[in-house]
């Protein structure tokens, strides 16, 4: 394992640090925790890191005082926790001199590695590093870190790129929300438009729909197997794959488990609710779906009303679902993604009379609670009177004074109740804040 771990820190400190778009998310260093960077695979976490430390490289640390390791790297396998320290002796051996200054640990998807923990506890107690962790898995790490960390880590989730973040990879300027013009509005649309198709996954850009649509679903693929039936031991792999192909091709749509396994029960498939459940959960631990309850005072309540589901990236929806002509489910997944983005809390809203409003979010920062409601166009009267009808009744009932709704393209006012604004979802989705 020595020799192996010794040519993988040369070929690391050999290749260029890459460029690549810089990421509206920021790293939060703190002296003695570790940075964590999670999120699905394939997200962009591991560029992400690397060019933290570019910046820090421009900044005169030396290349060669990162400690980096990729547990996706078959060369690691099997890697047990006693190899860490193997690690730790091999980087000093090569560079004695920087056992007296502040050096960076870099564990790419550490989550592979039992135990792995304890050792970074050990490193921020007894060593001068600045320790970076990734993972593409939340349950593990944010239990692992609250436990064994006590509170002495940051974490941070990386999306695929924000509709800023492709306009930036296509070379696009990124426009004022608040910009007017016919120009401006055509450019902003079109790209509007072939985001929300292609979805924000860096590695997908340029290739065309076909090919997109292999790799996406084999982005999928890769987390069903990795992720769940490797990572949980899972045998009902039937269940697995038939739930994540429902799941992907009604989103924003309320899911509940009894209807799922009395489907599957009719088919006469065997599953149990407690498998559902199960993999429910562990689709969203792996950062593929997000589940919102309902908004509610009572915990019981939330329990027996379903989620409602959507996805880590719009392109993903449309692998899963290429011949789809409805793109309001679409535009509110997306819309979902921006607030999950800026940390906001969401649960949906069902008013006393059964209309619906499909986002109550709380300000991250504030706390301050706002509605949301997403409408392809409101051009026909009756939608938009549905519309309106829907916010009015959250409004009154929940004492929220802000409110929004998220058009395709529309922007008239029109007739609204008071509080209530209607904006395209470009200028939306490029507003610095909620």
């Amino acid at each position: 394992m020595k020799e192996t771990i010794q040519a993988l820190f040369e070929d690391f400190w050999a290749r260029p640090l890459p460029v690549g778009i810089v990421r509206e998310t920021r790293f939060r260093s703190v002296p003695r925790a570790a940075e964590t960077v999670m999120g699905m695979r394939r997200a962009g976490k591991t560029w992400f890191c690397l060019q933290h430390i570019r910046a820090l490289v421009a900044g005169g640390l030396p290349k060669e005082a990162v400690l980096h390791l990729n547990f996706e790297d078959d060369r690691l396998q099997p890697f047990v926790l006693a190899d860490f320290q193997t690690a730790l002796d091999v980087f000093y051996r090569l560079n004695p001199s920087f056992k007296e200054m502040r050096c960076v640990l870099f564990l790419d998807e550490v989550q592979q590695v039992p135990d792995w923990e304890r050792f970074v506890r050990r490193v921020l107690d007894t060593e001068n590093m600045e320790v970076i962790l990734t993972g593409s898995s939340s349950k593990l790490l944010s239990r692992e870190l609250a436990t064994t960390m006590r509170g002495r880590s940051i974490g941070m989730e990386i999306f695929p790129f924000s509709f800023k973040e492709d306009l930036a990879s296509a070379q696009l300027p990124v426009q004022d929300p608040d910009a007017r013009g016919s120009k401006v509005r055509a450019v902003m649309e079109k790209a509007f438009l072939d985001y929300m198709e292609r979805g924000g996954f860096p590695d997908v850009r340029g290739l065309d729909s076909d090919l997109r649509r292999q790799r996406l679903q084999g982005y999928v693929d890769s987390v069903v197997l990795r992720d769940i039936i490797e990572r949980h031991q899972v045998t009902d792999m039937l269940t697995v794959r038939a739930l994540v192909r429902h799941l992907l091709c009604a989103p924003g749509r309320t899911f509940s488990v009894n209807k799922f396994f009395n489907g599957r029960k009719s088919q006469g498939i065997p599953c149990t609710k407690s498998q559902v459940a199960a993999h429910l959960a562990q689709f969203a631990d792996a950062y593929l779906v997000y589940p919102v309850p309902i908004h509610t005072h009572s915990e019981a309540v939330r329990r027996v009303n379903p989620v409602k589901i959507y996805a880590v990236d719009t392109g993903l929806l449309r692998a899963f679902s290429p011949e789809r002509s409805d793109h309001g489910p679409l535009l509110e997944n997306m819309v979902y993604l921006h607030l999950r983005r800026h940390s906001a809390a969401v649960e949906y809203y069902i008013s006393k009379t059964g209309r619906e409003t499909d986002f109550l979010y709380r300000h991250p920062q504030t706390g301050k609670p706002a509605l949301v409601q997403v409408c392809w166009s409101l051009a026909d009267p009756a939608t938009r009177q549905r519309e309106a009808t829907a916010l009015a009744e959250a409004m009154t009932e929940t004492g929220v004074k802000r409110a929004t709704i998220i058009t395709a393209f529309d922007e008239a006012p029109g007739e609204l109740p008071t509080g209530v604004a209607i904006t395209a979802a470009w200028r939306w989705l490029l507003r610095a804040e909620l």
